[in-house]
């Protein structure tokens, strides 16, 4: 079954924080910082504006650059392979078959391809390769080593008894999109399940990176002007709550985004903290038109609308 993550050369930065306060005790919990919390762009700052020029030079390097024009950019792990919200395994060995791609063809692989062209939902839409059902099964059917209490060759296989051209929605760098796919159907399940059917030279799963200083979803203004933002911090509740502002370095091509966060000055040596979310705005030069959006943390690239 396909795994595909695209892989980024990372350049780490913190984010600049005045704080006088120690985390001491901090739990797990995830809070969300009100409207009040948003700041205004600032002159970025030396490093910042380094780090920002590296990111730009390895992003215009990579294979994602060439595919965030011209692919399928996925934005969130596991969008691959898509099974029902409501669905479930009978047992953890059959759970282990599925995710470790023990299937057998129990049918006779269908003629013809699912449709080659992607969907957005503002209209937009790409032609891209498509697997054929040959294709299609090799990739579902990888018969990769399992974890679990069972070994592989005493797990068996789910036997395909069904599997016919469909669309699937999926969030990408673009937005929610319509996007080709095969349908399966197991005779061990009661439910089907689908597989993208994009060829993997015209697509990338982006990765998740714990490195990142700014998340999403992306946000920009009807103008073009200004980005609405994320970036998460460490905070003592019933304190007064830290402010964000953006760092910004725009070229032709890009916009790398850094968050600066400061604290208010009180002194807590142990306080209950949280995770805290705060939203902040980016103000742009120039319209952000078709530039990518680069977190300045990770080097990946920002999607609109896509999950946080």
């Amino acid at each position: 079954m396909r795994r595909h993550a695209g892989t980024y050369p990372l350049v780490i930065v913190a984010a600049v924080m005045t704080p006088a306060i120690l985390l001491s005790a901090c739990g797990s919990q995830t809070a969300t910082a009100g409207a009040g919390a948003t700041a205004g762009t600032r002159s970025p700052t030396a490093s910042f504006v380094r780090q920002a020029r590296l990111v730009i030079g390895r992003w215009d390097r990579s294979r994602a650059a060439m595919l965030w024009q011209t692919g399928l950019v996925l934005t969130a792990q596991g969008q691959l392979v898509q099974i029902p919200d409501n669905a479930g395994f009978d047992s953890q060995r059959q759970k282990d078959m599925f995710n470790s791609g023990h299937f057998s063809l129990a049918t006779r692989l269908p003629a013809g391809s699912p449709g080659d062209v992607v969907r957005w939902a503002s209209g937009a839409t790409l032609r891209l390769p498509v697997e054929d059902a040959r294709a299609a099964f090799a990739e579902l059917a990888t018969q990769t080593p399992c974890g679990g209490p069972y070994r592989c060759s005493s797990l068996g296989d789910l036997s395909v008894v069904s599997m016919r051209p469909a669309t699937v929605a999926l969030f990408t760098s673009r937005g929610l999109a319509q996007v080709p796919a095969w349908q399966f159907r197991a005779a061990q399940l009661p439910w089907a399940f689908t597989q993208v059917a994009v060829e993997p030279r015209a697509l990338l799963v982006l990765p998740y990176d714990l490195t990142a200083e700014v998340g999403g979803p992306l946000r920009v203004s009807k103008d073009g002007r200004e980005l609405t933002l994320t970036t998460m911090v460490g905070y003592c509740t019933g304190q007064p709550e830290p402010r964000a502002t953006a760092q910004v370095y725009e070229t032709a091509g890009a916009v790398v985004v850094g968050a600066r966060v400061t604290y208010a000055r009180v002194h807590v040596h142990v306080c209950a903290g949280v995770e805290l979310k705060i939203q902040f705005r980016a103000a742009l030069a120039r319209p952000l038109g078709s530039r990518v959006v680069l977190d300045v943390g990770s080097g990946q690239p920002l999607a609109l609308g896509s999950p946080p």
